[in-house]
């Protein structure tokens, strides 16, 4: 299946990492002690700590240039995301980590303070949840609380499936199934959305397939026969509203699974059909700016019945 390259390196390559991710520094990272955790702390009997929102660094970095603005990197835990335009490095991101001992240690960020919360799934790229970064402050604009994770063998999370060799595709929910716990019972979350790019999409619909607490999900250019995906059933597994996004230069068979979907699935469920672009390219340029079909991805999240 052809994908188009992410402009920013993202891996051309839609696989699932199922070895385990380079080995996870402190980050400087908040400890979210999941209820399922045992006495309320963390595994290693830390427990949670506010923190405040990561400075950013002096040094330019690239693509700064006479003509545009400087970017530059986050000090702290988001320093790993590299260097940022600065309407991402002036949103007050909140680094944090989940943790549950049957799943495992799942970093993640969160920006806004709606009622509504939405939970980000990544492409599949190295970095994890930073590939949201830029799209992130335009959701918490619109009145949304956005949570990013790092999915199984991507950024610094680690998953109890990797460690024990028992991990398949479906595993890939865990981290899902992690943040729904924190959007309800730290962010008190009135509806949890999932949204997803490339991998992340598919993710996310395997994830309204299978999970509870579940109110909508967006795909955008998830992959239709990714091997995960036969738990939805080309939607017919899916009892929630969707938004599926899939560009015309995906191919004819992609798109005729992306239209399978949304019309087997529940009424307020729709489909856009940009000319071209895949997940993040979608929703953000270059400089983070945010484009239409971001507002169109937006406007159908807060107005969607149960979504």
């Amino acid at each position: 299946m052809h994908l188009p390259t992410r402009r920013v390196a993202v891996s051309t390559l839609l696989v699932l990492c199922v070895a385990l991710a380079s080995a996870c520094g402190d980050g400087g990272e908040d400890d979210a002690t999941t209820p399922a955790a045992t006495s309320g702390q963390s595994p290693d009997g830390s427990s949670p700590t506010p923190t405040t929102s990561p400075t950013t660094s002096t040094s330019p970095s690239s693509p700064a240039t006479s003509k545009g603005p400087v970017w530059t990197s986050f000090d702290g835990p988001l320093q790993r995301c590299g260097p940022q335009p600065p309407s991402v490095l002036d949103a007050p991101f909140d680094p944090v980590t989940l943790r549950d001992p049957s799943i495992g240690r799942i970093p993640a960020v969160r920006l806004g303070s709606g009622p509504v919360v939405v939970v980000l799934l990544h492409q599949t790229d190295g970095n994890g949840f930073c590939g949201w970064l830029p799209f992130m402050p335009a959701a918490a604009d619109a009145g949304l609380t956005v949570l990013a994770v790092d999915l199984c063998g991507y950024g610094r999370a680690t998953c109890r499936a990797d460690t024990d060799g028992t991990f398949t595709d479906a595993d890939q929910t865990d981290p899902v199934e992690l943040a729904l716990r924190y959007a309800r019972t730290t962010l008190h979350a009135e509806r949890v959305v999932v949204a997803g790019a490339s991998m992340g999409g598919s993710v996310a619909l395997m994830s309204a397939a299978t999970l509870p607490g579940i109110a909508a999900a967006v795909d955008l250019s998830g992959p239709v026969e990714w091997t995960g995906m036969d738990v939805v059933r080309r939607g017919r597994a899916l009892d929630v509203p969707v938004l599926l996004a899939m560009a015309t230069s995906e191919g004819p068979e992609e798109a005729a699974g992306a239209q399978e979907i949304v019309a087997n699935a529940p009424a307020g469920s729709r489909l856009l059909t940009p000319d071209e672009g895949h997940g993040y390219v979608l929703l953000t340029d270059d400089e983070g700016g945010v484009l239409p079909l971001a507002r169109d991805v937006l406007d159908w999240i807060l107005k969607t019945p149960g979504g």
